[in-house]
Formats: C-alpha cells, structure tokens, sequence
C-alpha cells in the first residue's frame, strides 16, 4: 500500500528525460533534464531552482515539518501516525 509519507512522488523520468510529481490539483513539482527544480503552485506562480538551492530548499521543508510536528500540527493522513 502506497502511503503519502513513504511513497514515490515521481512519475519518472520520460523518454524527454523529465520527471513529474503531481503533489495536488494545484501544487506540482518538474525536474528537467538540465538538474532545474520547478515548482509552480497555485495561480500558475513558479519558483526554478538549481540543484544547489533544491538542496537547500529540501532541508529547509523538512525543519519546518519537524516543527510543525513538534508543535502538535498533522496531516490527518493514517500513515503519518507510523512517520512520527
């Protein structure tokens, strides 16, 4: 069973070499054949990161989880009882 923690996001990289992660209807996450990061969230706004600030952006979201956690927020997802 495919869990929203533990999962693959990604739909993988097509033939172009493009990989797809549709988060949510609004919320989707591409990653180009040139190592660019694009996230375009909602009303079509996008942010375009190199690897580097990928990196940065990854250990940045995962503090604001742990945080977040930490201060009694959750999904509501089952499976993230089994994350904590």
């Amino acid at each position: 069973m495919t869990t929203h923690t533990n999962r693959t996001w990604f739909d993988g990289n097509g033939l172009d070499g493009v990989a797809v992660a549709a988060i949510t209807d609004d919320l989707c996450i591409v990653i180009s054949p040139l190592g660019i990061v694009t996230i375009t969230g909602w009303e079509h706004t996008a942010v375009r990161l190199d690897f580097d600030d990928t990196v940065d952006v990854a250990a940045a979201l995962t503090e604001a989880v742990r945080i977040l956690r930490d201060a009694g927020h959750c999904t509501g997802y089952p499976d993230e009882l089994v994350a904590r």
